[in-house]
């Protein structure tokens, strides 16, 4: 009898077994595929609760370094240690939040947010990584639109009167930057893919996405010949008519006499003679900052640091700040 009703209660508790289990694959999702759609859900709809604002791309790449040291025994870490690139991130949303849906990207976040990304960013070395994450980027503006920022970027007032401007007729954009991969072969300035943007679905973004295809697997040159092909093709694309761009007298990289703002004016307290009336950020040369010894200073200040120093970069964080 004993036997029996064991077995009555095996069955029963299996039972009950198999009916949770189709419950709760009916009503609780795989949680990574529930994660994946939540992100499609918000990004690829055009949901009333976002309000038709385009986005505002700041992608963060984190690199091995040996900035801010998590012990004795392992002397580097895979956090940005940046800390002024926090001031700049709050900079943007403190002017941008209520024009455009900002989103702090970095690379994991590919092969959730672009359809048909399968390419794992982790096992990728430099500079092959880095050629993949520019057309990943370049992809992403084309799945969704809005615009990229870097994010070393100080914003002084709200981006989207640049944005509304420069993406007419449906048209790409670009900021012009200081021209350090052309090796001036044009002029002191040129296009940047840094700085982008465009519309959802941007015909001229998907021929940069094409070209940047080919580039990728085609491409055995050092980063640097690289970034200036991608330049290259984008002053091609201007030049045909396709691609507009944000005077550098905006982005904080032209003075008033048309002069390049290099790393070495920003971080120094003689004043840039910017044109204040056409000024709406000031983008830091992040790279400049990481790579030249004499500036590497910089990257390591604790925040407060960074905005008592005496850099004029310092000085237009604190005007971002309202100070």
């Amino acid at each position: 009898m004993k036997i029996v009703n064991y077995m009555l209660v095996f069955i029963a508790v299996t039972a009950i077994g198999m009916i949770y289990d189709r419950y709760s694959k009916k009503f609780y999702p795989d949680e990574e595929l529930d994660k994946y759609n939540l992100v499609k859900k918000y990004l690829l709809n055009e949901s009333e609760s976002l309000e038709g604002k385009p986005f505002l791309w700041v992608h963060t790449k984190h690199a091995i370094n040996a900035r801010d040291w998590e012990s004795f025994n392992s002397r580097n870490s895979k956090k940005l240690n940046q800390p002024y690139k926090d001031l700049c991130v709050e900079s943007i949303v403190n002017h941008c939040s209520e024009s455009f849906k900002i989103c702090l990207i970095d690379d994991s976040s590919f092969e959730k947010i672009i359809p048909d990304w399968t390419i794992q960013m982790d096992g990728l070395a430099e500079p092959v990584k880095d050629k993949v994450r520019i057309l990943a980027l370049t992809k992403l503006l084309h799945t969704y639109g809005g615009m990229l920022v870097p994010n070393s970027t100080i914003v002084l007032k709200d981006l989207k009167p640049l944005y509304n401007e420069k993406v007419t007729n449906n048209k790409m954009f670009t900021g012009e930057m200081a021209n350090k991969s052309d090796s001036n072969t044009y002029s002191r300035f040129g296009p940047t893919h840094k700085l982008l943007g465009c519309l959802r679905g941007c015909p001229v973004i998907k021929d940069l996405s094409e070209y940047l295809e080919i580039l990728v697997s085609s491409d055995n040159t050092d980063q640097s010949n690289f970034e200036g092909n991608i330049n290259r093709y984008i002053r091609k694309l201007m030049k045909d008519g396709k691609c507009n761009i944000i005077c550098g007298k905006g982005l904080g990289t032209k003075n008033k006499k048309n002069e390049v703002i290099l790393i070495d004016n920003l971080l120094e307290s003689s004043g840039l003679g910017l044109c204040m009336c056409s000024l709406f950020c000031i983008i830091l040369p992040d790279e400049d900052i990481l790579n030249r010894t004499k500036y590497q200073w910089f990257a390591r200040l604790n925040h407060m640091q960074v905005l008592e120093a005496n850099t004029q970069a310092s000085k237009f964080l604190l005007i971002s700040r309202g100070r």
